[in-house]
């Protein structure tokens, strides 16, 4: 019986250390991939950002990244003592740069939605915008019905033709790499009008006195936040933080009326 016993004992106590190793290569495999520690330990911040979207993000007369996504990202910089590179990402392309550790957060205005978190978390919103068309002011276009028989821009990545087919079905939906493309089809004729995100379309209509925006976002508002990779939980609450404090502060409020002009149109929190 004792060898029984002392066997058993063994078997136990190396179980238990094969645990232990497990539990600690779970551990530091769990470390090795917080993007809030490799962040700090790496000195820079990743942040995707759609650099065809003004006024979030544009390249300046000197190829310098400029806009309201890019001050904020600028802040997140200050706040984790980091510097901060902006990676260029098409819409389409924010998820997978994010799948593929390309960058470590995406802005790029991107919307919250149920479909988008099978594959990514967000934070709380920092922008919400509505939905407008564009068009040319010698042929305006003014209602999502109007677009039935003619030939619609989007950008890749956005839920637009699902929106424009529902309420015109017979309009062709083409879909560009930026926004920045769905301007230049509009102008060129190479699609009778546009939908975009209220701020964006705005902004361009303003420098451009032949464009036509609707007046009113002809959806329901859409909830902007921040993408990051799923099983992030630390990341998440710094960034939570962060857009807490840029919105209590003030701070939210004066970058947007920097950029568009007036102050944030719609509440950051829906009234049910």
């Amino acid at each position: 019986m004792t060898g029984f016993w002392t066997n058993t004992a063994r078997s136990a106590v190396a179980g238990l250390a094969f645990c232990a190793a497990a539990f600690s290569s779970a551990q530091a495999q769990d470390a090795s991939s917080d993007i809030l520690k490799n962040v700090l330990d790496r000195g820079v911040v990743r942040v995707g950002e759609c650099m065809g979207l003004a006024p979030f993000g544009t390249y300046n007369a000197n190829n310098e990244p400029e806009g309201y996504d890019i001050d904020i990202a600028n802040e997140l910089g200050a706040t984790l003592g980091v510097k901060v590179e902006i990676v260029n990402v098409d819409p389409a392309a924010r998820i997978p740069s994010l799948e593929t550790g390309k960058v470590d957060v995406v802005f790029c205005d991107t919307t919250r939605t149920l479909d988008r978190l099978k594959r990514v978390a967000f934070t709380d919103t920092y922008d919400v915008t509505g939905t407008v068309i564009l068009s040319n002011k010698e042929t305006p276009v003014n209602s999502l019905e109007e677009l039935n028989g003619k030939t619609v821009a989007i950008a890749k990545g956005t839920p637009y033709a699902d929106v424009v087919k529902k309420s015109a079905p017979d309009a062709e939906v083409i879909a560009f790499n930026s926004p920045a493309d769905i301007i230049t089809a509009v102008k060129q004729g190479q699609a009778a009008a546009a939908i975009e995100n209220s701020a964006f379309l705005n902004y361009m209509a303003k420098s451009d006195p032949s464009l036509h925006v609707t007046s009113e976002s002809v959806i329901e508002l859409y909830y902007n936040s921040f993408a990051i990779p799923q099983g992030q939980p630390n990341w998440l609450a710094y960034l939570n933080e962060f857009i807490f404090q840029l919105n209590t502060s003030g701070k939210n409020k004066e970058l947007y009326k920097k950029w568009f002009g007036v102050e944030p149109p719609f509440a950051l929190n829906p009234q049910f």
